[in-house]
């Protein structure tokens, strides 16, 4: 059968990356069976290794050059070998990793301290190691895994990217179904794919060059959405990198067993409907553009807000869709979906002023039709036990837990006097001040044990035992 997800897929993307500053190394050139050759330069010892290890540790090394040996390896062990009980879990523990840091005991000068180690480092791009890889085999527990295109920032799988032809029928849904299976999300039970490498994604992509959606391990496939801007690169940029390299990556000679067949392209043409016309910007390339361009990629992994300084990509709307989706300040946004019915309704209020600002996605929009309610009050009414009692046990659920506008206005909350609720909302921040600092010590606290319950059950720190009072020598 022709290549054509390979050469007009795969291909491409991968030539995209590098322009977008991605280094390039084949799936093979990662596999155990090289490493064996060149134990210096090895990046995995077997095939259910999804971690480059030698990368992660010379961007810990580099992002943190006062780390100790030992304080390394034990960073290195917490990032490769989590201890959590599901995929969720993993996920979720990990990505606290990336964005929160760890911390270690290590004296710099001033005495053994808690110190923060940075994994990635999110304001300077630059400073990180951007690695894409395609056939990248992974051994699971019953079968093994070869996604198509594989992204790694200091040796980190955090993204993978699946290619479809353009040629097949509903190859978006194929792709889909694909990336869920080989992250056991499927069936479960089956255990058909290498759960491992998704502990680390951020996004999964799948695309056949005229189409390209985006997921995340807890979509479903209905929740994979378009990617509608490449800011902060114009069409005129993206056409540049279109432009084919002299040597095409991963390049094969092609057989004459690959060529296809009139029969092949006549059904291929009607499938695609004219989608050779490469004059237009595919979504594939508009996708990769915004995405993965690195300093996007990272902060799409590590941003917790929006301000209105971060709102530079425009989308096109008509009259009616700005009407309908347009965002005031005071409007309340609430969660229409969720895997699991204690998450659903979770509300935010917009707090700026701004205009031609429009709202899209999962989200369902209140908009207070008094001016009963006061904005900093909105933050928390939404939250009572009272009323997101009423939400939850309105919801309906299938495989996911839902809830709609209609719903939503049916519940009750209480409305205080004005006054009142501006001083319930300051007493409120000021709780969720303190909340975010013990929380700060928490961590840290909880970091100074696991450091020191290593240095005291191997033996590195004695405990005096002559003493009445136990103390640590």
């Amino acid at each position: 059968m022709f290549k054509d997800e390979e050469t007009k897929v795969e291909q491409p993307a991968i030539d995209q990356l590098i322009k977008l500053g991605w280094q390039y190394v084949p799936g093979a050139s990662l596999a155990p069976v090289a490493s064996a050759y060149d134990s210096q330069s090895g990046e995995r010892d077997y095939y259910r290794d999804v971690v480059l290890t030698n990368r992660l540790e010379t961007a810990l090394r580099k992002l943190n050059p006062w780390i100790s040996d030992e304080n390394l390896r034990k960073v290195m062990r917490e990032i490769t070998h989590p201890n959590h009980a599901a995929l969720m879990e993993y996920n979720h523990g990990i990505y606290q990793m990336l964005v929160n840091y760890l911390s270690v005991e290590q004296d710099l000068g001033k005495g053994r301290k808690g110190q923060t180690v940075r994994i990635i480092d999110f304001d300077n791009p630059a400073n990180n190691d951007f690695l894409c890889t395609s056939q990248f085999k992974i051994e699971g527990a019953n079968k093994n895994i070869v996604p198509d295109i594989v992204c790694f920032v200091n040796g980190l799988p955090l993204a993978i990217i699946e290619c479809k032809s353009p040629y097949v029928a509903d190859a978006i849904a194929e792709g889909i179904v694909q990336l869920r299976r080989y992250a056991n999300l499927r069936y479960p039970e089956s255990d058909a794919g290498a759960q491992k490498l998704f502990w680390y994604n951020q996004l999964m992509v799948t695309t056949c060059r005229d189409q390209a959606k985006v997921g995340t391990i807890s979509s479903s496939a209905q929740h994979y959405s378009d990617w509608k801007d490449a800011h902060p690169y114009t069409d005129a940029d993206i056409r540049a990198m279109a432009v084919p390299s002299s040597t095409p990556v991963g390049s094969n000679a092609v057989m004459l067993s690959d060529v296809p067949s009139p029969a092949y392209l006549a059904q291929a043409q009607q499938i695609a409907g004219g989608a050779n016309n490469q004059t237009e910007i595919t979504p594939q390339q508009r996708l990769l553009a915004g995405m993965f361009d690195r300093a996007n990629f990272l902060d799409l992994i590590h941003r917790h807000g929006i301000t209105l300084s971060d709102l530079a990509g425009k989308v096109e709307l008509t009259q009616s869709e700005h009407e309908r989706f347009e965002v005031r300040q005071g409007d309340v946004f609430f969660t229409r979906t969720s895997e699991v019915p204690n998450e659903i309704g979770m509300s935010a209020v917009f707090l700026d002023q701004a205009e031609n600002v429009s709202f899209s996605g999962f989200t369902l929009r209140g908009r207070p039709v008094t001016n009963m309610l006061e904005i900093q009050f909105c933050k928390y009414c939404f939250s009572s036990e009272y009323v997101r009692k009423q939400i939850v046990s309105s919801c309906s659920y299938t495989t996911r837990a839902l809830t709609n506008g209609t719903l939503l206005s049916q519940c009750l909350i209480a409305i205080p006097p004005k006054q009142e609720q501006l001083k319930i909302a300051q007493s409120l921040d000021s709780i969720d001040d303190v909340i975010q600092s013990k929380a700060r010590k928490l961590r840290t606290t909880l970091h100074t044990k696991k450091a020191l319950m290593q240095d005291l059950l191997t033996g590195k720190v004695r405990v005096n035992t002559n003493q009445r009072e136990s103390v640590v020598a």
